[in-house]
């Protein structure tokens, strides 16, 4: 924490599932709401010479974004994230390899689970299929 004269508390407002679900989400990174806080307007004081920027940190989206879905969110993220743009080239080219074999990729998949498949594989590999409940 940085050294101040005096510390200053505020009250804020906020619907009481966002307050839920954030407090949950920051306890699971080890972090306390007072460090949340604190580390935001860190940021937006070291940027406060860029509004454009400050926006992009609070809003989370670039400025002059006008809506966030999940579309532009990974493209967002894609081009600020060297791992997750790799990660996405390789979804792509799978996918355009699924089509191309004339997979329809837009349906779920209905077929067993990869804990089922592990199942059937190690009861294959160490019983060789004649043992058990088939």
């Amino acid at each position: 924490m940085r050294a101040s004269a005096a510390a200053t508390q505020m009250n804020v407002r906020i619907d009481s599932t966002l307050k839920r679900e954030g407090d949950e989400a920051l306890a699971s990174a080890g972090i306390s709401p007072t460090e949340a806080v604190r580390s935001l307007w860190e940021r937006v004081v070291l940027e406060r010479r860029n509004p454009a920027r400050v926006r992009e940190i609070v809003k989370g989206a670039p400025a002059g974004a006008e809506s966030r879905d999940e579309g532009a969110d990974a493209v967002s993220l894609e081009g600020r994230d060297p791992a997750f743009a790799r990660a996405m080239a390789v979804q792509r080219r799978i996918e355009s390899r699924m089509k191309s074999l004339g997979v329809d990729v837009t349906k779920p998949w209905d077929g067993p689970s990869d804990d089922e498949l592990l199942e059937e594989y190690m009861f294959e590999r160490y019983f060789g299929g004649e043992c058990g409940d088939e």
